[in-house]
């Protein structure tokens, strides 16, 4: 199945992107499909991540559909305005 994956912060100047398109297994989680879209980044990228899915938070097991978009969501440090 493809899901449209889309990267914020720290994640996406890491990865040099800012979405793809990715080609998973059916009944993949959303913890899952972050694992394999930026795992070899380290084991610290995913589970650090907060999973948004069609624009609303979810757990990691939440289980993707066709068409999703999944955004990975780094945290966000602070800074002066």
């Amino acid at each position: 199945m493809k899901v449209q994956a889309a990267y914020f912060g720290a994640l996406r100047a890491r990865l040099g992107l800012d979405e793809q398109c990715l080609t998973l297994a059916a009944g993949i989680s959303a913890e899952q499909a972050a694992e394999a879209a930026c795992g070899h980044l380290g084991p610290e990228w995913p589970a650090a991540l907060r999973l948004a899915v069609n624009d609303e938070f979810v757990p990691g097991h939440t289980i993707l559909r066709e068409g999703d978009r999944l955004a990975l969501l780094p945290p966000v440090s602070g800074g002066s305005l």
